[in-house]
């Protein structure tokens, strides 16, 4: 077994899609353990959401990508959980920068 998803298209922004976001992500790493199942087993998840409309103001960058990191030195917990935005509005890749741009952009 992989790494498991949850991607949804939003093209409305309400006041509880990043605590859904969260939600969705968080239910999916726990409902993969039965009683009595290793820890070790869980695979990573993340929960990716294409919006046509700005989550985060006009400005900034089209892709945000949150995880368990820890706030002062950046160290990252695991690859447990990630919830992944991509604000379309934002999103303004010429065709002559394609061979340059990031995966996410391609």
């Amino acid at each position: 077994f992989g790494d498991w998803f949850n991607v949804e298209m939003q093209v409305t922004v309400d006041a509880g899609l990043v605590h859904r976001l969260v939600y969705y992500a968080s239910r999916l790493y726990v409902d993969q353990l039965q009683a009595g199942q290793e820890y070790v087993e869980l695979r990573p998840v993340a929960t990716i959401c294409l919006l046509s409309k700005n989550l985060f103001g006009k400005r900034g960058q089209c892709h945000n990508h949150f995880a368990l990191t820890d706030a002062t030195s950046g160290k990252r917990l695991d690859n447990g959980v990630e919830v992944h935005t991509l604000e379309l509005l934002k999103y303004n890749l010429k065709i002559g920068d394609i061979h340059r741009a990031s995966k996410i952009e391609k």
